[in-house]
């Protein structure tokens, strides 16, 4: 099975570039005309050279992403190619865990190694597809240990995202304290005290700065850990929850292990009948609603036809 990426959109990382040439190249060109330049304005064009540059480097990494991206999934290995110069070529049975989010594809190796390919259309396909390939059972640690793991790393998520965001408060606050100690005075009028205090300032914002995009990665990070804990725990509800009484014959699970169908036969007749369960916000399973009968299999088989078979249940009838 194939992936199928989004067709690139060139015009925001053509934009970009040009923006940001016409900014340095603006820059640049005042400059040289402007032979009586105030300190203020000097610093105003190295900002705006800057600037510019980040935009080239935007438009230069939206160009390159995906250029060339394959996904392609064999009989027993999967290789891709994604994102900026990113690659994976590894057997199928070195594959730990899998799930998918809004046109990515998550996948876990058993050494930990993580690889997310971003810009599917197919991406829930790949997922089932891969999760019925690999014929997965139910994760190996318990619940209520993967449920303390998880809040933890909520809440590691939430004091990062904190402290990040305190940080970028502290810079804006900087900037007023900054103004206020130097008395609003320009560049060009500043004692050697003015100095001072904008130098001190400006290693602290930096500081902060660096701070904040550190305790940002941290919380990012955290939050795959979460996603990835919660992709375990609702597998693990699939395969704990008891089935329902009656003549079960299968149970399915969709990709994402949010859902899950048992179907039933009815031994006085050829028709069969499936229940629907979700997983809860305490990864539980909710009860199910009414029973929906099917009397063609043709037409069972269309319903299940986007699910993952995962009981070890007989597959004929039960007599």
């Amino acid at each position: 099975m194939d992936g199928v990426f989004k067709k690139k959109k060139l015009f925001f990382g053509i934009t970009a570039l040009v923006c940001g040439s016409f900014v340095i190249a603006l820059s640049a060109f005042l400059a040289i005309v402007d032979t009586e330049t105030k300190i203020e304005t000097a610093l105003g064009s190295v900002v705006a050279i800057l600037i510019g540059c980040m935009f080239i480097s935007f438009g230069v990494l939206s160009l390159r992403f995906n250029r060339g991206a394959f996904l392609q999934i064999g009989d027993d290995r999967l290789t891709a190619k994604y994102g900026i110069n990113r690659s994976v070529d590894i057997p199928l049975e070195d594959i730990d865990l899998v799930w998918h989010g809004a046109g990515s594809l998550v996948i876990e190796t058993k050494d930990k190694m993580r690889h997310e390919i971003n810009g599917l259309i197919n991406a829930y396909e790949l997922c089932r597809y891969l999760r019925d390939k690999l014929e997965c059972g139910p994760p190996d640690e318990d619940m209520p240990a993967l449920k303390t793991r998880l809040k933890s790393a909520k809440a590691r998520r939430r004091r990062y995202l904190l402290m990040g965001c305190a940080a970028f408060a502290f810079i804006f606050a900087a900037i007023f304290l900054t103004v206020m100690a130097t008395g609003g005075r320009d560049l060009s009028d500043f004692s050697r005290r003015d100095w001072l205090i904008f130098i001190i300032f400006a290693a602290l914002e930096l500081l902060a700065l660096v701070m904040a995009f550190r305790f940002a990665s941290r919380s990012g990070k955290e939050m795959y850990e979460a996603q990835r804990l919660g992709a375990k725990l609702r597998e693990k509800a699939m395969y704990n929850a008891p089935v329902l009484p009656g003549y079960a014959a299968a149970v399915y699970a969709d990709a994402d292990f949010r859902q899950r169908i048992t179907v039933f036969n009815m031994p006085s007749m050829q028709s069969q009948y499936i229940t629907v369960e979700e997983v809860t916000p305490d990864y539980g399973l909710s009860e199910p609603g009414i029973p929906e009968v099917f009397e063609d299999p043709d037409e069972l088989e269309e319903v299940l036809k986007g699910y993952i078979k995962i009981s070890m249940l007989p597959e004929e009838p039960v007599k």
